[in-house]
């Protein structure tokens, strides 16, 4: 099956590489195909059993033209044409994955105690992709357990300077 996959997503990147458009494919598959297929139960309507091709279809045509470019919608109605829905997801999460690495762009997780003004994010993006080399999107998460400080996982990196991380370290110090 992952296999399948594979090969879609290839195919796709293919694609998108010969296009020229890259970034554009980037920003149509991420912020709004996986989002849409995930967030806002696009997934269940086009994976379930009771709903005919033609309505997925016209689904596909709704809700994505406009929205990503031709390649990607065709993409759909063939997994449609072709009984394979179940791939759909996998196979757009592995072309994302593959535009970010050919385009340099790696996410960091930051969790925070409180929300971070604007101005801490371009900071903070502007310092990891320093670090990294590489264009950083940040996907900020606020957990008020944490009482203060953050935490930041990219590309294998974890720091961790939370209080409770920092209130240990000393108390190991100490003993």
């Amino acid at each position: 099956m992952a296999n399948l996959s594979d090969r879609y997503a290839y195919a796709l990147f293919r694609l998108a590489l010969e296009s020229g458009k890259m970034q554009e494919w980037h920003d149509q598959v991420g912020p709004f195909a996986l989002r849409y297929l995930k967030q806002e139960g696009g997934l269940k309507i086009l994976t379930h059993p009771l709903i005919s091709s033609a309505e997925k279809n016209a689904f596909v045509d709704k809700v994505f033209t406009g929205h990503v470019n031709e390649h990607i919608i065709g993409f759909l109605k063939l997994a449609i044409a072709k009984n394979r829905e179940a791939f759909i997801y996998r196979t757009l999460t592995k072309l994302f994955n593959r535009i970010k690495l050919e385009l340099g762009i790696i996410r960091a997780k930051v969790i925070s105690a409180v929300k971070l003004t604007p101005e801490q994010e371009d900071i903070l993006t502007k310092k990891l992709s320093q670090r990294f080399g590489k264009q950083v999107l940040l996907y900020v998460v606020v957990d008020p357990a944490r009482i203060a400080g953050m935490s930041i996982q990219v590309d294998g990196y974890y720091l961790d300077r939370t209080a409770k991380t920092l209130l240990r370290n000393m108390k190991e110090r100490i003993i």
